[in-house]
């Protein structure tokens, strides 16, 4: 449904012309600047006009921006004091070519044009229209405007388009499924630690289980991380002195994704179980 909102048109890229995302994947070595250029140029470039609703005229009203402080009242005293008394808030403000600069140094440590009143909303909306519908950041790295945060949010409350192209912020209720066990040895999860330094007997290598119902930890120490070490442990030590599981859940391990793993737990009437290979 939201991607019903965009005027889009898609299309199909076979491999063979879709060189960018090859040259990202394999880049190729061994060529000269020129044959560089010639894989890497696009065979195309399509390049659609916009018009984005800014306003061209305020950079005419911008250009006046000193006859535009005096016309209010408030900067026009302001930058009087400034000018007969130059060091009375000389950490603060600033007059330079005739126009007012302000300068806060928790939030914005830098000098930005104190903008008159009557020009803060077409400000507002030129530099959100011109630069993608974005936030506030734009024009406090250039203007001072009073109280920028409360305007800029109800700004955007009334621009059409940020409110149909925004994210929900919305919650959603959704189907819970929670892995609960209700009885001892329904689920043994298990994994291998790193390569560690060699230890008494050679071992170097750590497997871990967790029987889920017990929340019961165990450690055993192996000399190799292979599928045998693992299925002989797992029979001659935990099967014998912890419980015997239904089912074994694993990451995608070559130790656990052979076919050698799978047929030994299922010969002992064990179910195999992976965990999800993006999200583990």
């Amino acid at each position: 449904m939201q991607l019903q909102e965009y005027d889009l048109k898609i299309a199909h890229i076979k491999g063979s012309d879709n060189f960018f995302a090859d040259t990202l994947s394999s880049n190729p070595i061994g060529l000269s600047q020129a044959s560089r250029h010639q894989v890497l140029k696009p065979k195309e470039l399509l390049v659609a006009k916009r018009d984005l609703g800014a306003d061209r005229t305020l950079m005419k009203e911008l250009g006046n921006q000193s006859e535009h402080q005096l016309s209010n009242p408030a900067l026009k005293k302001l930058r009087e004091e400034l000018e007969s008394d130059p060091e009375k808030f000389s950490d603060r403000y600033m007059v330079r070519d005739k126009i007012l600069f302000c300068k806060n140094d928790r939030s914005h440590p830098f000098w930005t044009i104190m903008l008159p009143r009557q020009l803060e909303d077409r400000v507002i909306r030129y530099a959100h229209t011109a630069v993608g519908h974005q936030g506030m950041l734009q024009v406090a790295h250039t203007f001072h405007l009073k109280s920028l945060g409360r305007k800029m949010r109800k700004f955007l409350a009334h621009c059409d388009i940020c409110q149909c192209v925004k994210h929900p912020n919305r919650s959603y209720e959704i189907e819970r499924l929670s892995h609960l066990r209700t009885r001892p040895g329904e689920l043994l999860t298990i994994d291998l630690h790193e390569p560690l330094p060699t230890g008494r007997g050679g071992v170097k290598y750590l497997s871990l289980r967790l029987e889920f119902f017990y929340k019961h930890v165990s450690l055993y120490p192996l000399k190799a991380a292979s599928t045998t070490s693992c299925l002989r442990n797992l029979g001659e030590h935990y099967f014998q002195s912890v419980i015997k599981p239904e089912v074994i859940l694993s990451e995608h391990g070559s130790q656990f994704a052979s076919p050698a793993w799978r047929k030994a737990l299922t010969d002992l009437g064990i179910q195999c179980k992976y965990s999800p290979i993006r999200h583990p």
